[in-house]
């Protein structure tokens, strides 16, 4: 357990809670959160190898087999997952990103950990000044939200960058001086909606979890299967991706079976 995880003011689950919290509650907890569908296994995936480590380094292509999904659905999911606070990347010049799985409310409560109290001589956060609440940037001759902004330099970044924090940086910087060249976001625009298009295919899982529904083994025992399969990177009870399936049994059910 490294610094930033000792108890009393701890920030990243340990590989020891990773365990005691289970591969299928894992995922109901985060399935809990409202996060798209496809973000729940890439989150279970990184939970289980953190029961390996206190930390994942998979990279994106591992992550994207394990899941059976895109490398640009599993960097699209990272975000997702790391703005709704439950996990951390660490970026590491020439090597994969390091993966942490941080104490968010839900988890918390179901460790019994309570929040660490701020310290007393904690000072009130200033308010941000005129520049930091720039919504809105003038590039290319056309006006683009922040959030717009943000997605199209994390592509940019995903897609080319060796040094991934130093490019972030500099982008930004060009953005809010106005200089940002914005002139291929119909392009970006397009692709991301092709990638959304082709994205594991809702109809697929509805159809997995009728096919779930009508066998005769029941919630309990596909669930059983279906964990057994995710921890040791298996196929799952009907032949396909374990993570999926898993998903999808959880899904048919209300989140129904059985407790690891």
């Amino acid at each position: 357990m490294n610094s930033r995880q000792k108890k009393g003011n701890q920030v990243f689950l340990s590989s020891e809670q990773a365990k005691k919290v289970g591969t299928t509650r894992f995922q109901r907890i985060v399935a809990q959160l409202g996060l798209p569908p496809s973000a729940v296994p890439l989150a279970n995936s990184i939970h289980a190898f953190y029961c390996i480590k206190s930390a994942c380094y998979a990279s994106i292509n591992t992550l994207a087999r394990d899941i059976g999904r895109s490398k640009r659905t599993v960097q699209r999911n990272l975000k997702k997952l790391q703005d709704a606070g439950i996990i951390e990347i660490k970026e590491r010049i020439g090597k994969t990103k390091m993966i942490f799985i941080k104490f968010f409310d839900a988890l918390r409560e179901f460790l019994g950990i309570s929040h660490p109290a701020p310290p007393s001589h904690a000072k009130p956060k200033p308010m941000p000044s005129a520049k930091e609440e720039k919504t809105t940037f003038s590039l290319s001759g056309r006006k683009f939200s922040k959030k717009e902004i943000e997605d199209y330099i994390m592509n940019k970044v995903n897609r080319t960058a060796k040094h991934p924090e130093k490019l972030q940086n500099y982008l930004w910087n060009q953005a809010r001086a106005g200089k940002l060249d914005m002139s291929d976001y119909q392009q970006f625009q397009s692709d991301r909606e092709h990638v959304f298009r082709s994205d594991e295919s809702k109809k697929h899982f509805e159809q997995l979890k009728k096919i779930i529904r009508r066998d005769p083994r029941g919630p309990r025992e596909l669930e059983k299967i279906a964990e057994h399969a995710v921890l040791n990177r298996k196929k799952g009870p009907f032949g396909g991706n374990a993570q999926i399936e898993l998903s999808a049994i959880l899904s048919s059910y209300g989140h129904g079976g059985t407790t690891c």
